[in-house]
């Protein structure tokens, strides 16, 4: 972010300048991070460059730097042998002949947040002095800590404020969909927070799962992957919508499934999308630099609940709007909408490969009811409701005319199609109805197509209704259109 590359320029500023006037082969700021018991190396200026080591984090140890940040106490080491130069300065890989060395601690709010050091290759190069000028650097340091650490939570603060004002605009906008909301929240993430990887989980009523819609970076999972709800962290945010964050999570258990890529780095979040009570997913990030920082929890939180929001608007506009698409009685698709959803099937088939079946079933004659409507009607809406119980979430079920059901079987096959329908056939049949004091046992017939070759909605339809009409002649069976 900006603020964090303004404070490490003028560090480098800084640690310029005390290496000119010092006498300082070596210059180095290391953060001290108790929580993770490291240091991590943020600045270094040095002769022997050659020799510093390439890692940035430094387990704690018995190393003077280590001493100091534990300590608290500034240090001064003299005589310094070739033999134990490694030892003693942990971010030499090889001796260089360092033979002094000076450290402070650097406080923040009176803790210890790092440790500013230098070496010389002058024995005894320094003195009381020189703990003076470099706890005067520190205090600098501290100063600099302080201001950006400010300047960085308004820089957070504007960001997310924009990132909400985006999302409001994008709901404004015609056409606006859950789709738009996710892929601009996992951009709100990843301009928000430093990471290796984002995403966002929501429910897919087609597949009758939790999975992943939008992600980004190559090393979490990609869309399309689904989520177990056992024993994973991000299960308690999508079942509780409470915020959960790990260290180390695979250490004591998965982030998303059993069967995913194990990984002792980094560190895990992820917050609900959740609106007053109902919780409809999570945004996730994973982050290599350590810890997030609270700030950057809590913009996570605040653009996640932003989002949860937007989609609770979302979905009750489709509520409402749908109201219009469903049947009064049986609260199926009306035929227009399913018209329209056996053309949004089609083309989805189309698009992925996946077998796509339609059957289209039909209560046969009872000449006792059909002179009463309202009878009739309780028939209708009974043998719709045993239809319904034996289909899965994503299959489809509209109200074609009077008494004839459609059903949309995405991911069957024509010999799967057949069993289920023939299934519910059997179903109804055994299950006697007791409408106005008289118990009756209904039937139906039903008519299976499968989408094959250049087929459109309609002649696929039209395929089913064929094999309806087959059907309806010999009363209570299934026929198959071929």
């Amino acid at each position: 972010s900006e603020p964090r590359r303004e404070f490490a320029h003028i560090l480098k500023g800084v640690m310029t300048i005390l290496r000119s006037t010092m006498n300082a082969r070596t210059t180095a700021f290391f953060w001290y991070n108790p929580e993770r018991s490291e240091l991590v190396l943020e600045a270094s200026i040095s002769d022997v460059a050659d020799s510093l080591r390439d890692q940035r984090k430094f387990p704690l140890g018995e190393d003077i730097i280590s001493h100091i940040a534990l300590e608290g106490q500034a240090q001064i080491v003299c005589d310094i042998q070739q033999s134990a130069e490694c030892d003693v300065l942990p971010y030499y890989y090889q001796a260089t002949g360092a033979k002094s060395f000076a450290g402070v601690p650097v406080y923040l709010h009176k803790s210890v947040v790092g440790v500013l050091a230098v070496d010389s290759a002058d024995n005894d190069a320094y003195d009381e002095q020189t703990i003076g000028v470099l706890g005067q650097c520190g205090r600098l340091i501290s100063m600099l800590v302080q201001s950006y650490t400010a300047k960085y939570d308004l820089h957070q603060h504007a960001r997310t404020l924009e990132t909400i004002v985006h999302f409001r605009r994008m709901l404004q906008e015609p056409g606006c969909s859950i789709n738009d909301i996710v892929h601009a929240l996992v951009q709100a993430a990843v301009t928000l927070v430093e990471s290796r990887g984002t995403g966002v989980v929501l429910y897919v009523p087609e597949r009758d799962r939790w999975e992943i819609v939008a992600a980004h970076g190559d090393q979490v999972p990609q869309p399309g992957t689904p989520v177990e709800l056992s024993e994973t962290a991000i299960a308690k945010t999508l079942l509780e919508g409470t915020v959960v964050q790990c260290q180390h999570c695979q250490t004591f258990q998965r982030r998303y499934a059993a069967s995913e890529r194990t990984s002792d780095d980094g560190f895990f979040v992820a917050v609900p999308l959740r609106a007053l009570n109902e919780n409809y997913g999570a945004l996730f990030v994973e982050s290599t630099r350590g810890r997030l920082s609270q700030q950057d929890i809590t913009a996570l939180e605040i653009i996640g609940e932003h989002a949860g929001m937007l989609i609770a608007q979302m979905v009750l506009r489709e509520r409402v709007e749908g109201q219009s698409l469903l049947d009064d009685n049986t609260q199926t698709y009306n035929a227009g909408a399913f018209q329209q959803r056996l053309a949004d099937e089609v083309e989805r088939a189309r698009d992925t490969g996946a077998p796509l079946s339609i059957a289209v079933l039909q209560l046969d004659r009872y000449k006792a009811f059909e002179q009463n409507p309202l009878a009739y009607e309780q028939l209708v809406e009974r043998a719709t409701e045993i239809v319904r119980s034996l289909l899965r979430p994503y299959h489809i079920i509209g109200r074609l005319d009077r008494a004839v059901l459609g059903i949309l079987l995405p991911g069957l096959t024509l010999e799967q199609a057949q069993m289920l329908v023939d299934h519910i056939r059997r179903k109804i049949a055994g299950t006697p109805q007791s409408i106005e004091g008289r118990t009756v046992v209904v039937t139906v017939s039903a008519g299976v197509a499968h989408l094959n070759g250049n087929d459109t909605p309609q002649t696929a339809l039209d395929h089913a209704l064929t094999a309806l009409h087959q059907a309806v002649r010999r009363s209570n069976t299934v026929v198959l259109y071929s």
